[in-house]
This record gives structure tokens, sequence and C-alpha cells, in this order.
């Protein structure tokens, strides 16, 4: 099974100022539908949703550290970003 890391930011410490139609709890909601979709996809997916601040680098590092094993004995992984919260396989 391949293995997925979603980082990205906790809803609650988004400013929703200018959209008021969406909430913290909205936004987690279709972030773990997505989640559920690329599971079901067959990935097995570890979600990581930070804070931001000082912290977030080191829990985002600590993250990618824990998966670095895995891409030093698999070197053809692919580490791929999104630059849209929308899903990318269709």
């Amino acid at each position: 099974m391949t293995a997925v890391l979603a980082i990205g930011l906790d809803p609650c410490f988004a400013d929703f100022s200018t959209m008021p139609q969406l909430t913290p709890e909205l936004v987690r909601a279709y972030i773990d539908a997505e989640i559920a979709r690329v599971r079901e996809l067959g990935f097995d997916v570890e979600t990581r949703l930070i804070a931001p601040g000082e912290e977030a680098e080191a829990e985002i590092e600590a993250a990618l550290r824990a998966r670095s094993l895995v891409h030093r004995l698999a070197p053809d992984v692919s580490i791929v970003f999104n630059s849209a919260p929308t899903p990318t396989w269709g």
C-alpha cells in the first residue's frame, strides 16, 4: 500500500473573515472527506494538521524525518505537493 503524508494548517487556526460562509468545522469535514476518498483509492494516509507558529516547523520536520527512512529505503518514492485544497487525481 502506498503511504501518503498529508500536512496542512489546522482549520481552527485559519482566518475565515473574507469567507464568512466557511467555518473551521466545515473545512475540517471537507478535509476528512477528501482523506477518506484517498484512503478508498488504496492509499495509507497519515494526516498532520498543524498550528501556525514556532512549533509548526519542528512538527513538519519530525513528520518528514519519520518518512525519510522510507525514502532512503525506497528511492523511487515520490514526494508531491498540492497547490490547492482540491484533489489532483481527477
